[in-house]
Order: structure tokens, then C-alpha cells, then sequence
């Protein structure tokens, strides 16, 4: 028995298959390459996907072309190439490339050199080409061969045999599938000997193992044939030509597979795709630009290259975004508002045709005719069991059974958004009449406190309040009165509102998105990095994505948990966005979390599973070279130092060649002519150059040195950097700056300068003689001068110093007759005051040099006889240091006698009562000339401070003149309670 459910469940799982083979059958952008883009010729026999990352496409006429996504370089027989018809092209394990000429055999390409590998008349004729996991490759011919070290070698297996079809090659880890005729032999690559060989009733057109293990082989007009490992058949796939007026098998012309076990079959009248057992049909009546398909390619990026018959290059990139073609009311450029019900059925809203219904499979139109009030519909949604449409002239809603009425409270108001409450309540927002609401139990009242009547948008924000979107700003609901909030905003225009994952409100205008910040808005335009500041669409998904829709296409942007945008991921016609102009709070997002779209193209679904978006490593070239808009050529290639475009890691350039233009290509083929580019030049820029979508760099007039140009794909953190070295040598300098001019010039200057030298030499030789004999006559008379001179001062010091010896005689003899004690004091005083400036006199008597004394061993001679010239019990030990230092004769004196009176004073009042007296004596001179004598005892100490400061003590008031002789400083300072005397002054030598 068939109950409801059971019917329901039916119902869900046709919609549900329709659904897919229908609408995710769209899930491809296709892309049309052919002559006026630069092809050669429009017939392309073999796509091949070389280790570099470039496009090889094998024409039948034009020779071979290498495609990068944007540009072609072509090869022909004037390059070298053995013929123009190529029938196919692969790569050995060392990058070389080879492809085979229908008339003409092999050709070889290693970079931009090509060359004949072998002739026609070695091979007879080339029926396909083939590399194996190792590298290796195979050619398939008359008899099967394999290239190994530049050269041709023969595997006998016993092809040659009148050939119905030609043999094709299909290669798969340690094994070669060989088709030919009605015959299929698996090759063990390794050792070169047959696994198996089978024989069917078919006609073989080609061959294909799948990651399974499963053979998959094509026929000239059987289908296509699922095999197992050992060539039996399991599975027969008839082609699905329901869609066709031809009632016949296609040719088979090439089969291959994805890594998820999706296989791909390329025939005559379009290409089939298997998933599983479905097959799906694609072809020109469903959007594909060819028919007949020669050749399947998958590239690196996970794009799909089909080479045709007469119609050039297809690629059919994979894309989350879903374009509803066949289904002419869908993409109208005037569809607005979109909605899917609980059921899969998508409402569409169009601005002059009233409201279109979509089950998957047809479009139904719902009109004046059918009861709608208004064709201009801008407003759809799900309420009490209910389709609710807003038009331009009412409220209408459309029942279970597509019964359509209409609200009487709303005749003639045009309805210009609904928005479901929180509470089960629907919120209506009208031009001029304001907001309405309807209660649960369908009666409907105004809200009559709003201060604008244009309502645009509406939303319920995470605290369950009403936002209105108006023409004069955001009207939000506080405290139950609504107020109008703008400031901030640089448009007033409210013309979508939606809360963000962590509760934040954002509103779009014609001129940004806003953020609401308590009461004020932060603007986000084109400066923050938005592709455009029209915003016709703002949403907030489930994901927690914030999609801008505006007339140059989608902006997803990533929040942060402050609401602060961190990334903003663009989706324009490159990323499958083909509608890429957005029409206005055209979105909606079913439970699934997929997402709709209005554009002016139609009708867009995005699958968010489906988007992958992601950065992958893209190999980056530098292409060419110019000097003053000339290509350079480098002779030698073929090691690692150059790459595949015979560029060298680094050239060499004179003073004047100095204009370079640097070309480079960045291999992303989703998205080719939006590729951006930046590069620096080191040692010239400091910087990155902003991003450009050209593809050359021009620099001019740069000066000698050494720089490195440097280039990768902006935006892309994982993106290969190409580089090359440039040094430009320094200019060669005139014949006047050569070597062998400023040698030869050298040498003449030397020979001359050594004539003259040696001429003023043997004069000045003469002349010296003269000067020689003069200055030793007059020398003579000085010395003999001098010498008398000496004699003479020694005289007088001599004479002094008797002098003065006479007068300390003097003083001791008047010792002997005076008892006064005062009296011998002062008498004793005098004599040591009196021999100190005697001493001096007489080392100057006894040294040659009257300028100079040892002034050491002067004043440690001084001290030593102020000592002995008082009677002590106690031996003083004297710690003398005198370093070197300049005093002249004119200072000796004062100095002498400042010792004399330190020495004397230590040596009566500080010794007395000291067991083992000890006397400290130091000078030294600092490199700035100053001079530092520090003299103390380990006396008791006195009251220095009363006797310094009494003049009419001798001692230090002598001392104080002294020190004024000098231009010097004396100061007492009292370390441990003992005095240390310091005289500082400035040497005049």
C-alpha cells in the first residue's frame, strides 16, 4: 500500500534527482579558444599539460602553440617543426618535448630550438605518442617503439598488420594500453613484454585505466566499454541520444579520467560525462561551444581542456556558482527578489512579468491572468502555509494548490519588501504608506509611530527590535519609539539591512556598507578594498560571511569577532560569477546554505561546498628579455641555469644598454587575463610595484651595478617568485683613460721626471757640498760658542751654590752661639729653605743640559736631607713616586721649597708620638700637561683648618706665595683624620 509519506518521499526523490542532472549538470563555466584568440588553426588534435605548467595544443595545419591562458607562441615548419599537421605531442622525463606530424615524423622542442627527432622514413607513419610513469616514451607506428637516450628503439609485439584504426596509446603506472583495430594489449613498460592481449567484436578508437583498476575502451560506433584489470567486459555504456536527431553510436575519440573517479568521454557529437553510472550529455544545445571533441586535457587547477574539430579550445572550469540555462524566464536581466520553498521550488520575482515558479524541471508564469495584482514584483516570502508576493499593486498570496488572492488592507499599495518576525508575525514595507504588520492570525495593522513612509528594507536585529531602511537613514526601534539614525553614513539610501554572526547591524547604499557602532555608522568602500561602492545586495550568511553584491560582481568578506572586516575574497565572470551585475536584495539562502542570486544575467546559485577558492603554488616565468624593445638572444641553453624560455639566471649588459623590458607570465588558468602581477628590481626599487594586470616591466636609463628583477602573483602568499640576475657593466673609458695609453704615458712622464731628477740631483749634490762645507765651519764656531757658554753658566751655578753654602754655614755657626730655641728653629728652617734652591744649582753645574733636571732624583735627594737634617729616634719610612713629569728651572724653586715646608712640618709636629712614621710623597703629570703633587703623614693630625687660615704662621703663608709663583692651586683635604696636602699647577714646558 502507497501511503502519503510514501508518496512525499517519491515526490522529494525525483525533485531531488531532477534537481541534480539538471541544475548541477550547470555547475561549469565554458570558454571558447580559438583562431581570433590567437590559435593557429581551429582543429586541435591532442591537448597536452606539460611538466611546467604550460598548454601544448597539437592543430592539423597550424603547426604546435604554447598557451599560458592570455597568449600563444606557435611552432611551424619554419621553426624547424618536421611537419604542420600534428597529430599528438607528450614529454620525456628530462621536460622535451615531442610531437608527431602526420607526413613528417617527430620533431623534438627543447625550450625555443626544434629539430627533426626522426623522419617519416624511419617510421613509416606516427599514429600517437605516449609517456609513461617513468618518464619514458612510447610510439606507436607500424611497430611500437620507445625513446631512451635520444634514441628509437623497437618493441616487438606484432603490430604490423593492415590497420582498420591506427594504434592509440594510453598509459597507467607500470603499464601501456595498446588499441588497435579490435585488439587491446596491456604492456609491461619495465619489462617490455605483453601481460595480456584481447580480442573483441568492436572496433577500438582508444583506452583508459581508471585509479581502480578498471579498463575503460572507446569504439568506433559501440559506445564505450568498462572492462576489468584483465580486459573482460563488465559494463556497456550506450551514449545518451535522446537529446540527438542522429540515431547512431558516436565515435569515441578519447576517454579520460578524474582522481574522484569521474570519467570523462570525448565523441563526435559532444562530450559525456560519467559519475558513477549517470551519464551526462554535453554539448551545443546545453551551453558547450563545440560538438565534436578530439581530445580531453585536465591541468593542474582542476580545469577541463577540450580540443575540437573545427572549433578550437573549449575549457570548462568547475565553479560553486550555478547558472540556469535553458530556462529562459530565469534569466531575465529584471528578476528581483528570489525565494525556494520547503518543497525546492524557486520563486522569482521579475519587475515587469510578474512571478515565475520553477520545480526543477519547467517555469510556470503567475500574472495578471492568474489572479496577481501587479507584474512588478519586488517582494516574496513563506507565511501560515503560504506563498506571500508583494507587487506594485498589493499583497498577494498563493495556496497549496496554486490558488492566488489577494489582502484587501493592501489594494494598490506597492509592496516593496516582507520580512518575517521572530514571534510568527509578517512585517510589510511599502512606498509611502509606511510599515504594516500581520499577526499570526492573519489580521494586519500600521505601524502608525514611524517617522518615514519609503520603506526599502527591513530586519529584526539579535535583540528581536525592527530596523527599517528609508531614504533619510536607518529607523530603529528604541524603547518603543522609533528613531532615525544617519550619521556617519554618506549616503542616507538604506537600501538592504543585515545583522552579522556576532550581532552587529550593516546596511548597504548606493556608495557603501555601513557598520552601526552604538549610534554612529563606519563606512566601507572601495578604499577598504570592496570591487565596487554601488551596493545593490548586503547578506549575512549562516557561514558568517558578509556578501556584497554590486555592479562589478560579489565581495565575501571575513569578519573578525569585532565585527572588522580581515578578507575580502572577490567573485566576478573568472570565478563562474557570469551575471556578475547584481539586481537589488536579490538574495536568499535555503536551509542547505546554498545561496541565490538575482543578476542581470539571471538567476545564480551558489554552492558552498563547491568553493574552493584556494592558493595554490602557481609556477611564474619570466618569458623575454628586451633591450630597446628587441628581444635578446642567448646562445647557450639546455642546462639548469636557464629556463624553458632561454633566460639565464643572469646576463650581462654594457653601460648603454640599459632600456630593459622584462616580460613574465603567472600559469593561472582560472582566472588568466585578471591575473596581477607584482615586481621589484633590487638595487633599484625599494619596494614591491603595485599590483598591474600587465605583464611587462620597463625600466630605462638605469645607471652601472648589479640588480636582481624579481616577479610573482600578487595576492597569492603561496605564489612561485621568478627572478634573473641583470649586471650592467660600468661604461669603458675613453683611449686617453685605457691602460696601455696611461701606461705608455706613465713611462714618459717617469723617463722625463728621471732625467730631471737626476739633472737637479748631481746640481743639488754639488750645492749640498757647498752648504756641507759652510755648515761645518759655522758649526763649529756655534759649538765652540756653546761650549764656552756652558762652561760659563756651570761657573756661575757653581759660584751660587758656594754661595749659598756659605750662607747655610753662616746659620749653623750662629746656631753654636744662640740657646734660644725659637731662634735655632728658625735658623735650622732657613738652612733647609736655602739648601733646597741649592741643590738645584748644584745639579745644574754638574749636568751638560743647564734646560733640564732629574727631577726624581732632585727632589728624593731634597727629602732625604730634610729628614736627616732633624735628630729622630724612629727611622721615617718614605713612600716617594715621582713619575715623569716637565718642571721647569723657573718652577724647581717654589716647588722645592713648598716640599721643604711640608716635609719640615710632618717631621716636627706628626712624628712625635708615631711608632713607625711613615712619609708619603707623589707626583705625576696628566697628558694635558697638569701636574699633582699629594704629600700626607700617618700623623696625628692638627687643627689644619686655624693654621692654614693664621698668617702669621710662616710655614703656610710661605707656602701660599709659593703656590701663587706657580699659577697653582694647594688645598688640604682630611682623609681618616690625616692631612693630605695637594698642590696642583700647570708645567710651562
Amino acid at each position: 500500500m502507497i501511503t502519503n509519506f510514501n508518496i512525499s518521499l517519491f515526490r522529494f526523490i525525483f525533485i531531488l534527482l531532477v534537481s541534480n542532472l539538471v541544475i548541477n549538470a550547470q555547475n561549469f563555466n565554458y570558454e571558447k579558444i580559438s583562431v581570433k584568440e590567437g590559435l593557429r588553426q581551429s582543429q586541435v588534435n591532442k591537448i597536452y599539460n606539460d611538466s611546467r605548467g604550460f598548454l601544448w595544443l597539437a592543430t592539423a595545419g597550424g603547426g604546435v602553440s604554447i598557451y599560458d591562458g592570455v597568449s600563444f607562441i606557435n611552432y611551424t615548419e619554419n621553426d624547424g617543426l618536421v611537419g604542420n599537421i600534428i597529430q599528438d605531442i607528450t614529454e620525456d622525463k628530462n621536460g622535451l618535448i615531442y610531437c608527431s606530424s602526420v607526413w613528417g615524423g617527430i620533431s623534438q622542442i627543447k625550450g625555443r630550438s626544434v629539430k627533426e627527432f626522426a623522419s617519416i622514413e624511419d617510421l613509416n607513419f606516427v599514429s600517437d605518442l605516449e609517456s609513461d610513469s617513468y618518464g619514458r616514451v612510447w610510439v606507436a607506428s607500424n611497430e611500437l617503439y620507445y625513446i631512451e637516450n635520444d634514441d628509437l628503439l623497437p618493441v616487438e609485439i606484432g603490430l604490423n598488420t593492415p590497420f582498420v584504426q591506427p594504434p592509440k596509446l594510453s598509459a597507467k603506472g607500470d603499464y601501456l594500453l595498446i588499441t588497435y583495430n579490435n585488439n587491446l594489449i596491456k604492456l609491461d613498460v619495465l619489462k617490455k613484454q605483453v601481460i595480456f592481449s584481447m580480442n573483441y567484436d568492436y572496433i577500438l578508437t582508444c583506452s583508459y585505466e581508471d585509479n581502480l583498476g578498471n579498463i575503460w575502451l572507446g569504439t568506433k560506433s559501440n559506445g564505450v566499454f568498462k572492462c576489468n584489470s584483465e580486459g573482460a567486459i563488465v559494463k556497456k555504456f550506450t551514449f545518451p541520444t535522446k537529446d540527438l536527431t542522429e540515431n547512431i553510436e558516436p565515435r569515441i575519440n578519447d576517454i579520460k579520467g578524474e582522481s574522484n573517479q569521474i570519467i570523462w568521454v570525448a565523441t563526435e557529437y559532444g562530450i559525456v560525462r560519467f559519475d558513477g553510472n549517470i551519464p551526462l550529455l554535453l554539448r551545443k544545445n546545453k551551453g558547450l561551444p563545440a560538438n565534436d571533441i578530439q581530445t580531453i586535457c585536465f591541468d593542474n587547477q582542476s580545469n577541463i581542456w577540450l580540443g575540437s574539430y573545427g572549433d578550437g579550445v573549449v575549457k570548462i572550469t568547475k565553479s560553486p556558482f550555478t547558472f540556469f540555462r535553458g530556462h529562459a524566464p530565469l534569466n531575465k536581466s529584471d528578476n528581483f527578489p528570489i525565494f525556494e520553498d520547503q518543497n525546492g521550488v524557486i520563486w522569482v520575482g521579475n519587475n515587469n512579468e510578474g512571478l515565475f515558479k520553477f520545480d526543477g524541471q519547467t517555469v510556470n508564469i503567475y500574472n495578471g491572468k492568474k489572479g496577481i495584482k501587479g507584474n512588478k514584483i519586488r517582494a516574496i516570502t513563506y507565511f501560515n502555509k503560504e506563498i506571500y508576493v508583494g507587487s506594485n499593486k498589493g499583497l498577494n498570496k498563493i495556496n497549496s494548490t496554486d490558488k492566488v488572492s489577494s489582502i484587501p488592507e493592501f489594494e494598490n499599495v506597492y509592496v516593496k519588501v516582507i520580512l518575517n518576525g521572530k514571534f510568527g508575525e509578517l512585517y510589510i514595507g511599502t512606498i509611502g504608506n509606511g510599515v504594516w504588520k500581520i499577526n499570526p492570525d492573519e489580521s494586519v495593522e500600521q505601524l502608525t509611530n514611524i517617522p518615514v513612509n519609503d520603506v526599502h528594507s527591513l530586519c529584526i536585529d539579535s535583540k528581536g527590535r525592527l530596523l527599517i531602511g528609508t531614504n533619510a537613514g536607518l529607523v530603529k526601534e528604541v524603547n518603543g519609539t522609533y528613531v532615525t539614525i544617519n550619521e556617519g553614513l554618506n549616503n542616507t539610501f538604506i537600501g538592504n539591512i543585515t545583522i552579522d554572526r556576532y550581532g552587529k547591524v550593516w546596511v548597504g547604499t548606493d556608495k557603501s556598507i555601513a557598520r552601526l557602532d552604538e549610534n554612529k555608522f563606519t563606512i566601507f568602500t572601495e578604499k577598504d578594498g570592496l570591487i565596487s561602492s554601488l551596493v545593490y545586495i548586503l547578506y549575512a550568511d549562516s557561514n558568517g560571511f558578509l556578501w556584497v553584491g554590486s555592479n562589478l560582481g560579489l565581495d565575501r568578506i571575513t569578519l573578525d569577532q569585532n565585527s572588522n572586516p580581515i578578507k575580502i575574497d572577490y567573485y566576478g565572470y573568472y570565478e563562474g560569477f557570469t551575471g556578475i551585475e547584481c539586481n537589488s536584495r536579490g538574495v536568499f539562502e535555503n536551509e542547505s546554505g546554498e545561496i541565490y542570486f538575482s543578476t542581470v544575467e539571471g538567476i545564480t546559485k551558489y554552492t558552498p561546498w563547491l568553493d574552493a577558492k584556494p592558493q595554490v603554488n602557481l609556477p611564474v616565468y619570466i618569458t623575454d628579455i628586451k633591450l630597446f624593445l628587441q628581444s635578446l638572444t642567448f646562445t647557450t641553453f639546455g642546462d639548469e641555469k636557464f629556463n624553458w624560455f632561454q633566460i639565464p639566471n643572469r646576463i650581462y649588459l654594457d653601460h648603454d644598454e640599459n632600456h630593459i623590458t622584462f616580460e613574465f607570465v603567472a600559469l593561472n588558468y582560472s582566472k588568466a587575463v585578471e591575473t596581477q602581477y607584482t615586481y621589484k628590481l633590487e638595487g633599484f626599487d625599494k619596494d614591491w610595484s603595485p599590483p598591474t594586470t600587465y605583464r611587462f616591466a620597463v625600466y630605462s636609463n638605469l645607471p652601472a651595478g648589479n640588480y636582481i628583477f624579481k616577479v610573482k602573483e600578487f595576492g597569492n602568499d603561496f605564489s612561485s617568485i621568478a627572478k634573473v640576475e641583470v649586471r650592467i657593466n660600468k661604461p669603458k673609458p675613453p683611449f686617453y683613460r685605457s691602460g696601455w695609453f696611461m701606461l705608455i704615458t706613465t713611462l714618459f712622464i717617469f723617463g722625463g721626471l728621471y732625467y730631471i731628477i737626476e739633472y737637479r740631483t748631481y746640481k743639488s749634490k754639488q750645492h749640498q757640498q757647498h752648504l756641507r762645507e759652510l755648515v761645518e765651519q759655522r758649526t763649529a764656531e756655534i759649538k765652540k760658542q756653546d761650549e764656552d757658554k756652558t762652561i760659563m753658566l756651570q761657573e756661575i751655578h757653581h759660584r751660587v751654590k758656594n754661595n749659598l753654602q756659605i750662607i747655610i754655614s753662616l746659620f749653623r755657626l750662629q746656631k753654636h752661639f744662640t740657646e734660644n730655641e725659637e731662634a735655632i728653629e728658625l735658623f735650622k728652617n732657613s738652612e733647609n729653605r736655602i739648601n733646597a734652591m741649592a741643590k738645584i744649582h748644584e745639579k745644574l753645574y754638574k749636568t751638560t743640559d743647564l734646560s733640564r733636571i732629574a727631577i726624581d732624583e732632585y727632589l728624593f735627594e731634597l727629602v732625604q736631607e730634610i729628614i736627616s737634617s732633624y735628630e729622630t729616634q724612629k727611622r721615617i719610612e718614605l713612600d716617594f713616586s715621582v713619575g715623569k713629569c716637565n718642571v721647569s728651572i723657573d718652577q724647581l724653586t717654589p716647588l722645592a721649597l713648598i716640599i721643604n715646608e711640608i716635609v719640615t712640618n710632618s717631621i716636627k709636629y706628626g712624628f712625635p708620638n708615631v711608632e713607625q712614621p711613615r712619609l708619603q710623597l707623589h707626583m705625576h703629570q696628566s697628558v694635558l700637561g697638569k701636574i699633582t703633587l699629594t704629600m700626607n703623614d700617618n700623623g696625628p693630625g692638627f687643627d689644619i683648618q686655624s693654621k692654614w687660615e693664621n698668617t702669621e704662621t710662616m710655614g703656610f703663608e710661605l707656602i701660599k706665595s709659593l703656590t701663587e709663583q706657580l699659577n697653582g692651586e694647594f688645598y688640604i683635604e682630611i682623609k681618616n683624620n690625616h692631612p693630605h696636602f695637594v698642590l696642583t699647577f700647570k708645567t710651562s714646558n
